[in-house]
């Protein structure tokens, strides 16, 4: 017979504390290739829903995302609605950017809020 001994397992869980995103840093994220690139991206992109044509729809929907210090987008939400597939829309688009150049304060990447205005204009 052998003895067996009972071991105690304490599982330890790492805390992780991501900083808040901030509004204002040094150092603005970009979009690669910048400003014009982005709404080129956008006009590219946004396919304008048929039940806001059926609606005549029109406006500017403003969504506020986080830029991460890898310079993806997350935390996508619609602070300025027109329409609600016209906001879904403007979120599928957003959520598909490609990485930016991420913001930096002090000298160290950070976590930065970020507002674009998409507008769904009838010609």
């Amino acid at each position: 017979d052998m003895a067996v001994e009972d071991f105690v397992i304490e599982e330890v869980q790492e805390v992780v504390e991501e900083e808040p995103p901030v509004r204002f840093v040094e150092k603005m994220p970009s979009f690669p290739g910048g400003q014009e690139a982005l709404m080129a991206y956008l006009r590219e992109n946004i396919k304008y829903p048929q039940a806001a044509r059926d609606a005549g729809a029109q406006g500017t929907v403003l969504v506020e995302f986080v830029v991460e210090k890898n310079g993806s987008v997350s935390n996508v939400k619609v602070l300025n609605s027109v329409f609600s597939a016209c906001d879904e829309e403007a979120i599928r688009v957003i959520k598909s950017l490609p990485k930016w150049n991420p913001g930096e304060a002090n000298g160290k990447k950070v976590r930065v809020f970020y507002n674009v205005p998409i507008t769904f204009s009838l010609q």
